[in-house]
């Protein structure tokens, strides 16, 4: 759900987890006030609070939580097909907390922003060197 910072302290929703390096649209619509401004990006599950969710949304999170759970273990840094090891090791150990628990699609979002930024950082350097 989009929604703008206006929105998000009348509602008293919480931010993204990772933000502002992920969850924030710029110039985007909030689907609530319908106002053009920059947005926060957070799944509409994850602004009910915990104890008002049924079983199933509690069912739906927790399979959400895990789909994300396997694909941050899929996440990678490579360069021309060549995993580096190093970069990799440190791209798995950044993670989300939330509720003393891994939030799995805020780490995979966090996770996706580093990796594109540690590429562009290596290909830089790269491109120095030549």
């Amino acid at each position: 759900m989009l929604f703008c910072e206006d929105c998000r302290i009348k509602k008293q929703w919480r931010k993204h987890g990772a933000f502002p390096l992920a969850g924030h649209v710029p110039n985007a619509v909030c689907e609530v006030c319908g106002r053009r401004t920059d947005c926060h990006d957070v799944p509409t599950l994850r602004l009910i609070p915990e104890s008002k969710l049924t079983v199933e949304q509690k069912l739906l999170d927790k399979m959400m939580n895990q789909s994300y759970h396997e694909k941050c273990l899929g996440l990678v840094i490579d360069f021309g097909g060549v995993k580096n090891n190093n970069l990799t090791n440190y791209l798995q150990k950044m993670f989300i907390h939330r509720d003393g628990e891994v939030d799995w699609l805020e780490t995979y979002q966090l996770r996706l922003v580093a990796q594109r930024n540690i590429r562009a950082s290596e290909e830089s350097k790269r491109n120095r060197r030549l």
